[in-house]
C-alpha cells in the first residue's frame, strides 16, 4: 500500500484506503468514543508572558487524560489565536517537560538538556498550547512507575502498556493517536483558539505522535515533527526503541515515509536538535 499515485483524485484515493488500514492495524477502529466531559482542575498558574491552566478530558469511556493549556496573555476579548498540540517524548516526565513545569530536579535537568519546554517557547510566540499527558507517561503511568524517584518521574510504562493492547488487538500508538484526536475536539469549546488553525509540534516520542496524528487527522493544518522520522527497517528493526513504535504489521504494507505523505499537501516541517542549541 505504499505511496503510488498519478493524479490527485489518486492521490486522495491511495490516502483514504491507507487512513483505513492504519486504523485498522493500530486498533483505532474498535475504540469507543464518549462524552469528552471536560473538567478544569485547580488553579490557573500566571507566569511571565502567559497562564497556565488545567484540565482533564475523557476519551474513552472511564479513561481520562489530563493536560495543561498554556494561553498568551494580551488576548483582545473574543479574539482565537492559533492551537498547537504539544506532545511530549521520553524521558521529560510527560506534560511537565514540554509546560516547563520545572518542580522536579530531573524534569528540570531534561528542560536544560533537550530544550524540552516547547510548549512554553510556543506560548511565548502567542499560540495557544495544549500540552496533554499520553498513556503511560506523567500522571498516567502505571501504579509500579508512580512515584518521585529520577527514573519513575522521567519514565514510562509505554513498553508493558503496548504488549497488553497488542494482545487484545490494539496498540499503545493508537491509543496515543485517539486521545489526541479527542484532544481536537475539545479544541473548539476554548473560547480563546481557533479550531481552523491547529497545528502539531513534538520531540522524539511527541514526533511520533505528531506524525501520526497529522497523517490521520486533517484538522491538523501544519505538523512539526523534531527527532523522529527515519525508516521503519533501519531503526525499529535493526535497533533498540520503544515498544510505542512497534505497530504489527505495519511493515508488510508502508514504511514511516508513506505516513509522512499523508500529511500532504499540508505544510510539515521537521528538525533535529543539537546540544547546545535553542
Amino acid at each position: 500500500m505504499g505511496l503510488q499515485a498519478d493524479s490527485l483524485p489518486a492521490f486522495d484515493a491511495w490516502k483514504k484506503r491507507l487512513r483505513g488500514k492504519l486504523a485498522e492495524l493500530t486498533g483505532m477502529d474498535r475504540m469507543q468514543r464518549c462524552e469528552l466531559g471536560p473538567q478544569a482542575m485547580g488553579d490557573i498558574v500566571r507566569l511571565d508572558g502567559y497562564r497556565r491552566e488545567k484540565w482533564r478530558i475523557q476519551t474513552e469511556p472511564g479513561v481520562w487524560m489530563p493536560f495543561y493549556v498554556l494561553v498568551p496573555d494580551g488576548l483582545a476579548d473574543g479574539e482565537r489565536r492559533p492551537v498547537v498540540i504539544a506532545p511530549h517524548g521520553h524521558l521529560g516526565g510527560g506534560k511537565e517537560s514540554v509546560a516547563g513545569v520545572a518542580d522536579h530536579p530531573a524534569v528540570k535537568r531534561a528542560i536544560e538538556e533537550f530544550g524540552y519546554d516547547y510548549g512554553v517557547q510556543l506560548v511565548r510566540q502567542g499560540y495557544v498550547v495544549l500540552c496533554p499527558d499520553a498513556r503511560g507517561f506523567g500522571e498516567r503511568r502505571e501504579y509500579w512507575m508512580q512515584g518521585d524517584e529520577d527514573e519513575q518521574v522521567l519514565g514510562g510504562s509505554c513498553n508493558h502498556l503496548n504488549h497488553a493492547a497488542i494482545g487484545m488487538g490494539y496498540t499503545l500508538a493508537g491509543f496515543m493517536i485517539w486521545d489526541l484526536q479527542r484532544l481536537l475536539d475539545f479544541v473548539p469549546s476554548l473560547p480563546y483558539g481557533d479550531p481552523e488553525r491547529i497545528a502539531c509540534c513534538g520531540f522524539s516520542g511527541g514526533g511520533l505522535q505528531t506524525l501520526w496524528l497529522a497523517a490521520l487527522d486533517e484538522r491538523v493544518r501544519a505538523a512539526v515533527v523534531s527527532g523522529y522520522f527515519s525508516g521503519y527497517r533501519d531503526v525499529l528493526l535493526l535497533g533498540t526503541h520503544c515498544g510505542c513504535n512497534y505497530v504489527p504489521h505495519l511493515w508488510e504494507h508502508v514504511d514511516y515515509g508513506d505516513i509522512g505523505a499523508l500529511i500532504a499537501p499540508r505544510p510539515p516541517a521537521r528538525g533535529e536538535r543539537r546540544p547546545g542549541s535553542q
